[in-house]
């Protein structure tokens, strides 16, 4: 149970885990097992970042995005290929149709957008298979949105 051993003031935590249950996991239930995992050999007491790429997006200047000057973008992070941008939009800007080599995932934040024929609002969210046709992207609303994707 979460906050169950808050206040305590040693180096371990509980990590859960699931486990199926029943004759050769014949039976489907599944159920939540716990453990209790040292922390301090667990974990060294300062995490390397190496193979990270962290940012303050404050401090992450915006750089045109797409075409026709209706968005821009934050490139935040990138790593193994994919990158990881904020985009702001104007009402009006269309993307361009593409093929999606990679898996393409993004969340509105803000504003209202048609993708694929839809009508999407904030705190929706869509992910594109590789292979998918991106056929249909309007920003109708001002629109904030978080983007992954590779090239």
């Amino acid at each position: 149970m979460i906050g169950e051993d808050e206040g305590r003031e040693d180096s371990s935590v509980w990590e859960a885990g699931h486990e199926l249950r029943g004759a050769a996991a014949g039976d489907r239930r599944c159920g939540v097992t716990r453990r209790k995992v040292d922390t301090m050999s667990a974990f060294p007491e300062s995490p390397s970042l190496d193979g990270w790429d962290m940012a303050d997006a404050s401090q992450v200047p915006w750089v045109p995005w797409g075409e026709g000057g209706k968005a821009r973008a934050k490139i935040l992070a990138q790593a193994d290929g994919y990158t990881v941008a904020l985009i702001e939009a104007e009402s009006g800007y269309r993307g361009n149709p593409h093929e999606h080599a990679h898996a393409e995932f993004s969340y509105l934040l803000e504003g209202v957008i048609k993708n694929q024929g839809r009508v999407m609002e904030s705190g929706d969210a869509y992910a594109a298979s590789a292979g998918s046709v991106h056929s249909d992207f309007e920003v109708q609303a001002p629109a904030t949105y978080l983007t992954i994707f590779r090239l």
